[in-house]
């Protein structure tokens, strides 16, 4: 399957014109299938220098492939999505998750990758949910007060899955595994809500 048209903004290739080095790469989307990126890195030679936020920026590489594809990865972030929804949404087991991206995109992900992907779908979720903090916390009302569901979950031998809901419509405030239903585990869960 043919990848995307990677290019560099027009305001980068109106002044820069050396190239740094070209770096194949293997990438891996739901929306384009299996494809060898080619992604050119620019720099100027008259030493000119973009500032991202605080960090100085003197290498040039092409946007678009940075919102497919986190730097250092082959999935993509809509891989990465598709693998998430199927799991928490669609309570798919591993395996079956393999066999339904297989089906979407002809291409098989090992398991332990979609282990890996699932991790990078939470680790993604939990930033969303700590940066809305604010916006949340702000939906509980001028006096702050909530009402809080509380529920753990296990499977014999395994630790606890316990979560902290509140709504309607239900909103995650604190999910974790913890050792045990004990006083002082449930203090601090609360704890950690309530911060």
């Amino acid at each position: 399957m043919t990848g995307p048209s990677l290019s560099v903004p027009a305001y980068v290739q109106k002044n820069i014109r050396a190239v740094y080095k070209t770096e194949p790469r293997l990438v891996i989307t739901m929306a384009y299938g299996v494809f060898q990126a080619r992604g050119t890195i620019l720099y100027c030679p008259a030493g000119c220098v973009w500032y991202d936020g605080e960090r100085a920026v003197h290498l040039y590489r092409s946007e678009q492939l940075a919102s497919l594809v986190a730097p250092g990865h082959i999935y993509g972030f809509d891989v990465v999505v598709a693998v998430g929804e199927l799991r928490f949404f669609k309570c798919r087991q591993r395996a079956e998750i393999q066999s339904e991206i297989e089906k979407r995109i002809g291409f098989r992900i090992p398991e332990g990758t979609i282990q890996e992907l699932i991790g990078r779908y939470v680790d993604a979720m939990v930033a969303l949910h700590e940066e809305k903090v604010p916006q949340i916390r702000g939906s509980f009302g001028a006096e702050g007060a909530y009402v809080l569901y509380v529920d753990g979950t296990c499977e014999e031998g395994s630790h606890l899955h316990f979560a902290c809901l509140t709504g309607p419509p239900p909103i995650v405030l604190w999910s974790a595994k913890i050792e045990s239903e004990n006083a002082v585990q449930i203090r601090l869960v609360l704890k950690e809500v309530d911060a």
